[in-house]
């Protein structure tokens, strides 16, 4: 599952719904035989950022094991220190 988000086509509202539904969707693939193994998600997104997206995942039982890789055009100091806290 890919999660991003692009300035010029989605507003913050619209954000919000797709980053719910994702995780809405990671859940139902987790609870049947065929979960989501893999999340790529964009670092800086409006209201939920991906380390939030991310912490969302990890303190789920159900998917907790999921791999989060998250990718980012900015270049903070903490955002390394974020990726291996959450084990992304």
């Amino acid at each position: 599952m890919c999660i991003s988000y692009n300035s010029t086509t989605a507003d913050t509202q619209q954000q919000q719904a797709k980053l719910d539904e994702a995780l809405a969707a990671l859940r139902a693939a987790a609870e049947s035989a065929a979960p989501i193994p893999v999340v790529i998600s964009d670092v800086h997104m409006p209201d939920r950022d991906g380390f939030a997206l991310a912490e969302e995942i990890r303190s789920d039982e159900q998917l907790a094991h999921t791999v989060i890789i998250m990718l980012t055009s900015g270049d903070r100091a903490d955002d390394v220190r974020r990726c291996e806290q959450l084990r992304t």
